[in-house]
């Protein structure tokens, strides 16, 4: 059971947030071959497709280079309209980022949520996504919380210091059902507790509103959120909902 969408809602939104809001008609898609990398990109590469978005090329990186110049300077000849990297922070995230500024490439580069961590900014430079990245979350940014959900970051701030990272919230509403089902169970009864989360519907003892788990056990709130990097942040520009 899974409590935020997954990567099936967040790589095609992401070419929908492509094509409708940044007007995109070319994109370069780039991957780290990793599992969640190569998967969430090929997702975004069949919605682009979908869509008509020109799919310039599809190419996967060796996260253990040094730097990826040569292949941005290939890159910026075919003159996309957006780079979208499948990866993480620690598989290339911020290394693009450098390079894309250092080779000349004026257009927005997109990266999912492995990226949605106070790492990618760090690790490219503010100087150097500020207003030139854009990343995106299955659910909804901490910021964008409301009710319940926005109660949750007051209190995480009051205890921490600090704004919760983007899942934060997910992993307490996870807890939540986990306890809900004890409670209505009452007992040490594997099976029953399992069967109890699975049939969780219109879910609303957490933070996130009402909700529910579909046949799947996915999430029946299917929504993306994308961030663009303002002043060293992520600022929240759009949310998408399937």
């Amino acid at each position: 059971c899974r409590v935020c969408p997954t990567d099936f809602v967040q790589g095609p939104l992401s070419a929908v947030f492509a094509k409708d809001v940044l007007n995109a008609k070319k994109v370069y898609i780039l991957d780290d071959k990793e599992l969640y990398g190569a998967g969430i990109a090929g997702l975004f590469e069949k919605k682009c497709k979908e869509l008509g978005i020109e799919v310039l090329g599809h190419q996967s990186i060796d996260p253990k280079q040094p730097n990826f110049k040569t292949l941005m300077d290939q890159i910026a000849g075919l003159q996309p309209d957006l780079i979208y990297f499948g990866g993480t922070s620690q598989s290339g995230g911020p290394q693009i980022a450098i390079d894309m500024k250092g080779q000349g490439l004026k257009c927005p580069l997109m990266v999912p949520d492995g990226c949605y961590e106070e790492a990618f900014i760090t690790g490219a430079g503010a100087d150097v996504v500020n207003g030139r990245c854009y990343a995106t979350i299955g659910g909804k940014d901490p910021s964008e919380l409301t009710g319940a959900g926005a109660e949750f970051v007051k209190r995480y701030k009051d205890k921490y210091g600090t704004s919760p990272e983007a899942y934060a919230v997910y992993g307490y509403e996870s807890a939540k059902v986990v306890l809900e089902a004890l409670k209505k169970i009452g007992t040490k009864d594997r099976e029953a507790i399992r069967k109890a989360v699975v049939e969780t519907k219109d879910f609303d003892k957490g933070a996130l509103g009402k909700w529910s788990f579909d046949a799947d056990g996915d999430t029946t709130l299917k929504v993306l959120t994308i961030s663009k990097v303002e002043a060293g942040a992520f600022k929240p520009v759009k949310s998408i909902t399937e």
